[in-house]
């Protein structure tokens, strides 16, 4: 069997075509595996912490203080297309030709296959940035450049470094409990 490029073998064992995204393609357990195991901001942090505790970070925040549940399923999956892409830093999104078409069509064709509704909510959109501002002063070496995104930041949240099957795990739960909240026990 030939497949049409460009694809990849995801950690389940199936394809996943980067132009053409096959629904029955994406999985869940891919993307909790995979976020799990990539590091946010490149890699230069002083501890490992994965897109999937960053992902349930921002859930939590979304379930602690009211969020719709629209809300909360797209804070846990907002960085999903990462899963396909991998974890891209902002600097480089921006000035990268034709990223954008890509990450569309993934975010599209997860949000065909988890029943969400695009735009990711605005109200995520922002908690993602403030985030930044507890990433950086957990996370990074001071330095003085100015990041552009003010100071605020996001209240009652904690970073802990999970190991990537600690990541996973959270990730897999909370992904169940928003879900399949009327199944749980069925699951």
């Amino acid at each position: 069997m030939v497949i049409p490029a460009p694809w990849l073998q995801t950690y389940s064992g199936l394809i996943y075509n980067i132009m053409s995204p096959n629904l029955e393609h994406i999985s869940i357990i891919d993307i909790a595996h995979s976020l799990s195991m990539q590091c946010r901001y490149n890699g230069h942090t002083k501890k490992f912490y994965s897109v999937a505790e960053h992902s349930c970070i921002l859930c939590d925040f979304a379930i602690n203080h009211d969020y719709p549940l629209s809300s909360r399923k797209w804070a846990l999956m907002h960085d999903a297309s990462e899963t396909y892409l991998g974890d891209i830093i902002r600097p480089f999104k921006i000035i990268l030709n034709g990223y954008q078409v890509y990450e569309d069509i993934t975010l599209t064709a997860i949000a065909k296959k988890f029943e969400l509704n695009l735009p990711i909510p605005n109200d995520i959109q922002i908690i993602d940035l403030l985030i930044l501002n507890n990433e950086r002063k957990h996370l990074l070496i001071p330095n003085i450049f100015d990041w552009g995104i003010g100071e605020e930041s996001l209240s009652d949240i904690k970073i802990e470094c999970w190991e990537p099957s600690q990541a996973k795990k959270e990730f897999t739960d909370r992904f169940i409990k928003l879900f399949y909240k009327d199944k749980v026990d069925e699951i």
